[in-house]
């Protein structure tokens, strides 16, 4: 069924990027460029979650692992926080991010999960956070690469902290603040 829905939804989501691309070759002035960016790019990373639905469809059937190449870590980076901005913006609130200096630009990692990732943690921040700030953080650690976000949101009790990370667990589901 997801597979089936994943092609379905595909073909209009191509259209669109299609006219996204029609549009960037308009010369737009640069304020709209910015913005049809962005939208392009938010649009990308949906395309590529529904061909993660196909991976993950295609993984189950045979057995195969998704596969990493080299992507500029930066660059994904700014894809996120490109996308998430203007919902940012809208709420009067600060988004920054700070990568560190020594931070490699090509890395092996699977694009789409990570931007996966970058965009889950940033849209709980958003959601959760009703005035202040939104940080992420890039640098290396022992292991690799880590990276954190900071926000001046409600946080997380002790008692939910146990919950985290549990499948199907949504903590402050009832928060009106979106």
């Amino acid at each position: 069924f997801l597979a089936a829905m994943s092609h379905e939804l595909r073909t209009p989501l191509n259209s669109i990027l299609g006219y996204g691309e029609l549009l960037a070759l308009d010369g737009l002035p640069p304020v709209q460029a910015s913005r049809l960016a962005a939208m392009r790019s938010a649009g990308e990373h949906l395309r590529d979650v529904i061909n993660q639905v196909l991976d993950f469809s295609r993984v189950e059937a045979t057995d195969q692992p998704l596969t990493a190449a080299c992507i500029d870590l930066p660059a994904t980076v700014g894809q996120c926080i490109a996308m998430t901005q203007p919902m940012a913006t809208a709420k009067g609130l600060t988004l920054d991010v700070q990568l560190a200096p020594d931070l490699p630009h090509d890395v092996m990692a699977n694009a789409s999960a990570l931007r996966q990732v970058f965009l889950n943690l940033l849209g709980n921040a958003l959601k959760f956070t009703d005035h202040g700030s939104i940080a992420l953080q890039v640098g290396r650690v022992t292991t690799g690469i880590g990276f954190t976000v900071r926000d001046t949101g409600i946080g997380v009790s002790p008692a939910q902290r146990e919950r985290l990370f549990q499948l199907y667990e949504r903590l402050g589901a009832d928060h009106t603040g979106v």
